[in-house]
């Protein structure tokens, strides 16, 4: 009983702190309160690098660091105490490594490490503003929420389906590069000045017109040089096109296929009043072709009835049967026998 309980713990605390299962509310509460503490731990980070802005609160930035490192300690050991309960880490030792050292895992240990760190080595002589920046992996932590994993392991199918095309796109926009920036080292070679000295050095002119950035660190000076440019600015543009496309082809593609059209409730009500109608007129018809079957087969049997009771003048119901069984008899040679007499309280 203590065994079950225990392991009913596990599972209720790492529902709700790591994988809350649909409709779980409490976890999807803890969930989304995490992820917004990552992401104000993002944007302090980020402010904290800027000098002006650290010297105002300093102090302001050093317990919200601390605070939030507890948070995710804590979290991150309920993570690796619970992770038991499931088949893939159900060794209490073995089971627990390998939770430990899960991508995501990693990215826990490196997103609190830098705070730890900073302890440890406080009195050294050692330059720790590097560690700030280690602080962002906290970033990928927001990859954890169900939606945005989602989101992601869409992006790299498409990515995933479309690499040839991803591939060749980009072999064309290198022979594109290289042709244009070996033209502009043609044209430009004959003028005073000119930094297209080499090939390799108008590559660099070559990637920064293709990719629409255009530094101004090399400009053609000659008249022909600059019509070229504009040329190659526009060819920039088409070739960025070509693999936003392909990668928009693909995300759609995944995107209908990981998420199939989900009827309204109008739709869904509207379906089941028109399915229930057709089930109604379909019954409707067959009990209506039953009747009429049976009228049918009744009106039958009144009729032979009829013919056998002017014929022979018979007039029990026991007669009719027998006249009408000898009768079949003679019409079709066949042997039958004539049926039990009926056990009728009394005769029509």
């Amino acid at each position: 009983m203590a065994d079950s309980s225990y392991v009913r713990l596990q599972r209720i605390v790492y529902e709700t702190i790591c994988d809350p299962p649909e409709g779980y509310r409490i976890g999807e509460i803890v969930t989304g309160l995490i992820m917004t503490l990552i992401a104000v731990n993002v944007i302090m980070s980020i402010l904290e690098t800027e000098e002006t802005v650290y010297e105002l609160a300093p102090d302001l930035f050093y317990y919200f660091e601390f605070v939030s490192v507890v948070i995710f300690t804590v979290e991150y050991i309920l993570m690796i105490w619970s992770c038991t309960v499931f088949n893939e880490y159900n060794s209490c030792f073995v089971g627990r490594i390998k939770a430990i050292l899960r991508p995501m895992a990693i990215v826990d240990v490196l997103a609190i490490a830098p705070f730890y760190l900073n302890l440890a080595l406080e009195n050294n002589s050692v330059d720790l503003r590097f560690l700030r920046t280690l602080r962002l992996f906290r970033l990928i932590r927001l990859f954890r929420h169900s939606q945005l994993s989602e989101a992601f392991k869409t992006l790299l199918d498409a990515v995933k389906s479309k690499q040839r095309q991803l591939g060749m796109g980009m072999a064309i926009y290198i022979l594109i590069v290289l042709i244009c920036s070996s033209i502009m080292f043609i044209i430009e070679s004959g003028v005073e000045n000119t930094k297209f000295t080499s090939i390799p050095a108008s590559l660099w002119w070559g990637v920064v017109t293709m990719t629409t950035i255009g530094y101004g660190d090399m400009v053609p000076e000659s008249t022909l040089g600059k019509v070229f440019a504009s040329i190659v600015a526009y060819l920039g543009l088409c070739s960025l096109a070509l693999p936003v496309g392909i990668l928009g082809a693909g995300f759609i593609k995944y995107t209908d296929l990981n998420n199939p059209k989900k009827a309204s409730p109008q739709d869904t009500a509207q379906e089941d009043d028109i399915s229930s109608c057709c089930n109604s007129i379909t019954q409707q018809q067959q009990n209506q072709e039953e009747q009429q079957q049976i009228r049918h087969l009744l009106l039958t049997l009144k009729a032979i009835k009829d013919v056998i009771q002017e014929k022979y003048s018979i007039t029990t119901t026991k007669g009719i049967i027998i006249t009408a069984s000898k009768q079949l008899q003679e019409e079709f040679d066949y042997d039958i026998e004539s049926p039990p007499a009926p056990n009728l309280s009394q005769e029509n």
